[in-house]
């Protein structure tokens, strides 16, 4: 009877540990599913919420965009930093800005702003690929004079070009110049050869950001003109008059 006894209770025992081991395995499942639905419903919303800020990103950047093609749809004369601006719409894809003979082009999408109903002048910005907006507060004269100076070398209007563009990428995007033109030089100190040498200047500080020559520069002497000569020239391209 002892025996039958103690088998009895070892079996009521291992009967109980089987129920609580199987309680909590039921407990620990639903808990796991728990957390599972929670996190799921987490990262939906977070998914919807990330969908939702892209639609209003995208419909801002194409309300931004209508409003520069609605801007370049026509020619525009602007006071900007005290000086006669012309923002001429050469194609759909490409626009010139242009203070007297100076005339930087562009494929940015440009738009202005008058400061106190435009008797302040203007302000002019252009939209870059990433959605910002980027003032343009340096004019093609000053970032060719600007340019020039560090490539000591005046230009004309055959051998010398200026393109508005973006440099950068993602956040280091930014809005700068581009002057390319050609100055005398002599290779080996001895052959007389045209270097294309060329520069970007930031349009928002007017710094320069980078220079550019061919390799052989460092074999070759450069003609350099002189910093009054080429303020001379500059200042004389941005004050004359062009009809047409």
């Amino acid at each position: 009877m002892k025996i039958i006894g103690v088998l009895l209770i070892v079996f009521i025992a291992i009967s109980l540990i089987a129920s609580v081991n199987a309680i909590e395995v039921s407990i620990t499942a639903r808990a796991t599913d728990g957390g599972s639905t929670s996190s799921s419903n987490v990262s939906i919303n977070t998914d919807s919420r990330n969908r939702e800020e892209r639609i209003e990103q995208g419909f801002l950047r194409q309300k931004s965009m209508e409003g520069a093609h609605e801007f370049m749809e026509k020619n525009r004369r602007m006071m900007i930093d005290g000086r006669n601006i012309t923002i001429h719409n050469l194609t759909p894809e490409q626009s010139a800005i242009i203070a007297g003979r100076i005339n930087a082009k562009t494929g940015l999408n440009l738009t202005a702003e008058d400061i106190n109903d435009g008797t302040l002048g203007s302000i002019l910005s252009a939209y870059l690929s990433n959605g910002r907006k980027a003032m343009i507060k340096v004019m093609p004269d000053r970032a060719s004079a600007t340019a020039l100076k560090r490539l000591r070398t005046k230009c004309s209007n055959d051998n010398c070009t200026i393109e508005l563009k973006e440099v950068g990428v993602g956040n280091k995007t930014r809005v700068a110049y581009m002057i390319e033109t050609e100055k005398d030089s002599n290779l080996f100190f001895i052959f007389n050869k045209k270097m294309f040498v060329a520069a970007d200047v930031d349009a928002e500080t007017g710094e320069v950001i980078a220079v550019h020559k061919p390799w052989w520069s460092l074999f070759a002497k450069e003609k350099n003109d002189s910093d009054d000569d080429i303020d001379s020239q500059v200042e004389a391209d941005a004050n004359a008059s062009v009809t047409g």
